[in-house]
């Protein structure tokens, strides 16, 4: 059980956000990345966004995730 964990790349990121707006399910994503359904589920929940140009609702970006991630592991 030598699971390694490995963190999630721009273009994961990119992949989860443009598979999102087809309408993909969590489990489809996570297959397609190879990782599990809820490490997909988190890393959404973690970035979502508010957006004005969809009326204020949240949305995943890749680009804002990428910069979120890159200040917590400065905090960190």
């Amino acid at each position: 059980m030598n699971k390694q964990y490995r963190h999630f790349s721009i273009e994961d990121r990119a992949v989860i956000m443009i598979e999102r707006s087809r309408g993909a399910s969590m489990r489809l994503i996570g297959r397609t990345l190879g990782r599990s359904a809820s490490s997909i589920s988190r890393e959404i929940k973690r970035n979502l966004v508010a957006s004005a140009a969809v009326g204020d609702a949240c949305i995943y970006d890749a680009t804002a995730s990428s910069q979120a991630y890159r200040c917590r592991r400065l905090r960190s």
